[in-house]
């Protein structure tokens, strides 16, 4: 699913890039890069329309804001590797919500399963720090996880919702498990079976994990003045019952 969402928002961002035809900066914020999978996919987009279209000559600052200093390595590699004369990055391993960007203003902000990291009590200053960020018809592209809705004011119900979502997760991965005869392919699945555990039981203690539903990522947003323009599952595709699932997002600026 991760891979479907970063495939997801770089291609999106290629398509509004050549759409919007920036001729001469663009400036970008990554909240959360991580190891810098989306980072790197982004970039190289950004750098094949440099090198192939004359017509875009696009001088690039990104930001990125990372509170997890066991990643820099990580991303330290993808500016080495990336940076140049049409584009500066800028690394910063600072809080999202407490970092002071008041004087920045971006064309786009993006976010690959991100936003469930921040506490429920912090939910609404994110969005209002994302629509305060976003220049005039600027983008929040994003990919996310959405569990089946619950009163926020209500814990059993919260813990219920998550339940639902990662059993659900565990169970498809366990069968699949089950039935394959492919030993790499078993092992990814147990994997995958092992972190969906511990993300339940993260999400179960606020530990790091705060998930809500997609009904609720759409009232905060709202309350920020942002449009969410296309909300679109990536999977389960169970229309009839709500489970929950991974979201391809778009919001801008009202």
């Amino acid at each position: 699913m991760q891979n479907k969402i970063i495939n997801e928002i770089a291609t999106y961002i290629k398509e509004k890039i050549m759409d919007a035809n920036f001729t001469n900066s663009l400036k970008i914020l990554e909240i959360g890069p991580g190891t810098g999978l989306l980072t790197n996919k982004y970039i190289n987009c950004i750098n094949r329309i440099n090198e192939n279209n004359c017509k875009y000559r696009l001088f690039c600052e990104i930001d990125l804001i990372e509170i997890n200093s066991e990643n820099n390595l990580f991303l330290e590699n993808v500016i080495k590797n990336n940076q140049n004369q049409k584009m500066t990055i800028n690394l910063y391993n600072e809080n999202f919500i407490a970092k002071n960007l008041e004087k920045k203003s971006y064309d786009l902000i993006l976010s690959s399963f991100t936003n469930h990291h921040i506490q429920y009590t912090e939910v609404q200053l994110f969005y209002d720090k994302i629509s305060d960020l976003l220049c005039s018809k600027g983008k929040f592209i994003f990919g996310e996880e959405y569990v089946p809705h619950f009163d926020l004011n209500n814990d059993a119900e919260r813990i219920r919702s998550l339940v639902i979502y990662h059993n659900r997760i565990i169970f498809e991965a366990t069968s699949n498990m089950l039935f394959s005869n492919n030993e790499i392919e078993k092992n990814c699945f147990l994997k995958l079976t092992e972190l969906e555990h511990i993300s339940l039981q993260k999400g179960i203690n606020k530990d790091g994990e705060y998930k809500v539903s997609e009904k609720q990522a759409k009232s905060s947003m709202k309350e920020a003045k942002l449009n969410l323009v296309i909300c679109n599952k990536i999977g389960p595709k169970d229309d009839d019952v709500d489970w929950g699932g991974v979201y391809f997002c778009v919001a801008i600026t009202e």
